[in-house]
């Protein structure tokens, strides 16, 4: 009897997309999202804020969780036979968050807010959210959530095989990085995926930015639960590049099982002693 698998094709594109051109940038998520779906994908991946663009004013342009966009995109996604993941500001009454929106089913199945926002007139989030995608549990951290490992970590234990990493990182062209330092596609991908035992899928956005000399350049990759890079987009500022991967998502629940006991028995509670203060539990 042969091992058990569960292979899953998914797509992920580096959209450029303009700041407050909610219809155009729609309409552009549509044309990629059956771009990912004629690859044979079953869940096709477009970056942070593809829907309001990026600049220092794009959040005005935020729009509610469940505003006819959405649902619009939503309905495309299920015509095509694929779910969605796609990226915008949320305006939830005052406040404005980044967020993306999992689309399946025809439905916005769920929408995650970046922990750690940075982006002027954004609030933070403050929960951690995992989708069931045909059986399979999916997370999505945001951007500069990347950075912070309890994100990753938080959704992990809570089940995540796949997590969704959109982002719209920036860097001054002529460096050839997004970033320098700042890209996170050489090693902390990896490293999440690693530490988690979960595919870990990073996908910039593409094109210049409106800052002069700057562009969001590509730099994407997608990560194996043993950390090994399964495919990549690499530095790409003037084109909308596709990456396209089949993952075993029991290779992810294999590895959740291992990692399991390691996950649940943090020892968290040593945290709290600095040196020199004793600890009432010791081992």
């Amino acid at each position: 009897m042969g091992e058990k698998r569960d292979l899953r094709r998914i797509a992920g594109i580096s959209m450029f997309s303009k700041p407050k051109d909610l219809a155009g940038n729609s309409a552009k998520a549509k044309e990629h999202i059956a771009r990912g779906a004629e690859a044979g994908a079953k869940l096709v991946l477009l970056p942070e804020l593809c829907l309001s663009g990026m600049s220092p004013d794009a959040y005005t342009a935020a729009i509610r969780a469940d505003d006819d966009i959405l649902h619009d995109l939503a309905a495309t996604a299920k015509s095509l036979g694929v779910a969605a993941s796609v990226g915008f500001f949320e305006r939830d009454g005052r406040k404005c968050y980044v967020s993306q929106a999992f689309l399946h089913n025809g439905k916005i199945a769920c929408v995650s807010r970046k922990i750690f926002c940075c982006e002027r007139g954004g609030s933070d989030g403050e929960e951690f959210h995992v989708v069931d995608w045909n059986g399979a549990l999916v997370g999505t951290l945001i951007c500069w959530d990347l950075h912070f490992p309890i994100v990753s970590r938080e959704l992990a234990k809570r089940g995540a095989l796949l997590i969704l990493h959109p982002s719209c990182y920036s860097g001054k062209e002529r460096t050839g990085t997004v970033g320098g330092n700042h890209n996170p596609n050489s090693f902390q991908t990896c490293t999440r995926a690693k530490d988690n035992g979960c595919f870990f899928f990073h996908l910039n956005a593409s094109g210049k930015t409106v800052k002069k000399g700057f562009v969001c350049a590509g730099n994407s990759l997608l990560a194996a639960p043993t950390g090994g890079v399964m495919a990549r987009i690499d530095y790409s500022p003037h084109v909308e590049s596709m990456m396209v991967a089949d993952i075993d998502l029991e290779a992810a629940r294999n590895a959740t099982s291992r990692k399991w006991m390691m996950l649940e028995a943090e020892r968290t509670g040593l945290i709290k002693y600095l040196p020199g203060r004793k600890n009432p539990n010791p081992v």
